[in-house]
């Protein structure tokens, strides 16, 4: 699959998301009334007007047929976000005269929600830009959320089954995504509340609404140059402590309480991990800031609350400058930074449920080594038992975001310290660079308009990597460079058949004088299909399913089917029902194996045991079917089962096409006349 159409299979789907932003967009269009900004009227249209006319020309593509693999949505996201930045520029750049690189980094922050700015005094910016950067961070904190919980869901990997990030029942997640409009009352409703738990404070109604709509999304642009600093307002500091924690928790407790009234929030091991680390970074810091430092007690208590909950719901509001405090205190925030939120909320940074999965696998680890090789230790997280392959499998892409975070950090902050024209101290580059990269805007000021060109468009990214956890940037970056992507465009191999090798190997060969052509390579298909009443688009939906099940297998798991395509009336007159046929009575038309929307059905149902039975049209006949064939005369390789025996007896009977798929995982074997014509390897083999 080229990079035209590897990143045009979502182009609908994407050009459906870039006109509701076009729409959505248009609210900052009511504040120029208000503030009288007449001049920024076409700065602001822009981005609406940007954004549809991508969205309509994205949905006039015709995308190839075939399901989206969550590689590619995760490509899809990737792309949408950065295309956000882009667009989001515009008012910058029309409106406030700024350079469009500079333009780039503030809309970046803010659809990131990280809160790092290049602006030095807002306050001469005029409000509706004001407006627009908190307007871009609130709607990046529910497009996070979105996000986040539609990765898990889809996942392979089975986190929204096995893992759960909220700790409580299955069906969350699924009605989460189902009904989006609860996600954004449930948003609106958070935005409301601290919005009037603000106001209460004594902040005016405008800085108020900045304020509500930075502190909700975890983003942290502010409107004046001083931060929260400027308020000199104590219990302003103190209400904003809930509202960050409130943005920085997993969405399925407000989720539980909206809809179930249940409160879930002590029993969530994410919730409670976050509370816990604020307790012990408030200490800490406590602790140096009055025997350090030499602040007082109760402005060092407010100082370090503040901070410590700033830090790890990354929501990055400052009350202090950093460049007064000491040296651990300062790693100490770097550290919170870097772990960050919960899974499923709108903040960034590691995530604590990968910190939890971490410490768990550890004391797996350990029991394992204490033990006799062939007992099982069982794998438990939050009050589960996990199979052991799901545990493995979700232990080691959890260390390796970790490990990519920590690289891309490195990376980030060698570059950009050896582009650095003034000194800065390596710590205080490294706190800015995880600052970025967390998604938080803390700052110990190195992040400025004058820094090097280079470091700005390394922020860019590092912001935009860590607001997405790596792994989209990467799909993006292989796709790029023109790699394959196993789980999706990876080629079939082909193993080479072992029969008659014995008697081929005696045959001696001579080569012909002139190298005949090679042969194309579908051309054993049509070998394949000849005699049969096979349409080939009908063998092809068939095989591809085959190739999907055999790569993705079902609910974490390997699974092992077998299909029967062509010459159904005779294959139905030589099987028998397992179980009820759950295509039986449906409209033909609706029950073709070409239709990309029945394939899923199909996954579904080959996890039962018995066959498929597609007709030489593509319509399927049934599923669950047992095969009553006699296999005493079939002769097949070494190494197949009785299910590869019947499918083998069934195509030498009949005028058939079989093809079976190995619980094993990884090998698909294709029958007729009785006889194995070819067989492949589908987790094997590179473009």
């Amino acid at each position: 699959m080229g990079r035209s159409e590897y990143f045009s299979i979502l182009a609908g789907e994407m050009g459906v998301i870039f006109k509701i932003l076009g729409l959505v967009t248009c609210i900052p269009l009511v504040i120029i009334p208000l503030t009288g900004e007449w001049g920024m009227l076409l700065p602001m249209a822009s981005v609406p007007v940007a954004f549809t006319l991508l969205g309509r020309a994205l949905a006039m593509r015709h995308p190839p047929q075939g399901e989206a693999r969550l590689s590619i949505v995760l490509g899809a996201v990737a792309i949408i976000w950065f295309s956000c930045a882009v667009i989001g520029a515009l008012p910058f750049a029309l409106g406030a005269g700024m350079q469009y690189v500079d333009s780039l980094f503030e809309a970046m922050s803010g659809w990131t929600c990280t809160g790092l700015t290049l602006i030095p005094v807002p306050e001469t910016m005029p409000a509706t830009i004001l407006f627009w950067r908190s307007f871009m961070q609130w709607l990046g904190g529910i497009g996070m959320v979105a996000f986040t919980i539609s990765v898990l869901a889809r996942s392979s990997l089975t986190n929204a089954r096995y893992v759960r990030p909220g700790g409580e029942g299955a069906p969350f997640i699924p009605s989460l995504i189902s009904t989006g409009r609860e996600m954004w009352r449930i948003y609106v409703l958070l935005t409301l509340g601290s919005l009037l738990l603000i106001l209460l404070t004594g902040v005016p109604l405008w800085d108020a609404v900045n304020l509500a709509m930075s502190a909700i999304s975890t983003g942290g642009f502010t409107i004046h140059a001083a931060g929260i600093g400027f308020y000199e307002n104590p219990l302003l500091e103190f209400a904003l402590v809930p509202v960050m924690l409130a943005g920085s928790l997993p969405f399925m407790i407000y989720y539980m309480l909206y809809t179930k009234r249940r409160w879930t929030l002590f029993r969530d091991s994410q919730a409670r991990l976050i509370v816990g680390l604020i307790a012990l970074g408030t200490v800490s810091i406590l602790i140096d800031l009055t025997y350090i430092t030499g602040e007082d007690p109760w402005t060092a208590l407010r100082h370090a609350l503040f901070m410590s909950v700033s830090a790890i719901t990354t929501t990055g509001f400052q009350n202090v400058s950093l460049q007064l405090w000491a040296s651990v205190s300062v790693i100490l925030l770097i550290m919170l930074m870097a772990i960050g939120g919960a899974s499923g909320s709108a903040s960034g940074g590691i995530k604590a449920y990968r910190v939890l999965l971490g410490y768990h696998g550890l004391i797996w680890w350990l029991k394992r080594i204490f033990v006799p090789p062939k007992m099982v230790v069982p794998f438990e997280y939050q009050g589960q038992v996990i199979e052991n392959a799901v545990a493995e499998n979700e232990v080691r892409n959890s260390m390796l975001v970790i490990m990519l975070y920590f690289l891309t950090v490195s990376v980030a902050t060698v570059i950009t310290l050896h582009f650095s024209a003034i000194f800065f101290e390596s710590t205080a580059v490294i706190f800015d660079v995880v600052s970025a990269m967390s998604n938080v805007g803390i700052t110990t000021g190195f992040v400025s308009p004058d820094m090097p060109y280079v470091a700005k468009w390394v922020f860019i990214l590092v912001m935009w990597i860590g607001r997405l956890e790596i792994v989209p940037v990467i799909i993006i970056a292989f796709k790029l460079a023109d790699r394959s992507i196993s789980d999706d465009t990876a080629q079939l191999s082909e193993i080479p058949a072992r029969q008659k090798e014995a008697a081929a190997a005696s045959v001696r060969v001579v080569p012909p004088a002139v190298p005949p052509s090679p042969p194309p390579e579908d051309a054993w298909k049509s070998d394949l299909l000849a005699g049969t009443d096979i349409r080939p688009d009908a063998f092809e939906a068939v095989f591809s399913t085959a190739v999907e099940i055999s790569r993705e297998g079902r609910e974490g798991k390997p699974i092992g089917t077998a299909f029967i395509v062509g010459d159904s009336p005779e294959v139905l007159a030589r099987s028998k029902q397992l179980i009820l046929n759950p295509f039986e009575g449906h409209d033909p038309a609706k029950r073709l194996i070409t239709d990309p929307s029945n394939v899923e059905n199909v996954k579904e149902f080959a996890l039962l045991d018995g066959v498929f039975i597609v007709s030489g049209e593509g319509v399927i006949e049934a599923a669950g079917r047992y095969l009553t064939i006699d296999t005493s005369t079939v002769r097949i390789t070494m190494g197949l089962g009785t299910r590869h025996g019947s499918v083998a007896g069934m195509t030498g009977a009949t005028r058939s096409v079989g093809i079976v798929v190995s619980q094993s995982g990884g090998r698909i074997t294709v029958f007729r006349r009785g006889e194995m014509v070819k067989q492949f390897d589908t987790l094997r083999g590179s473009r």
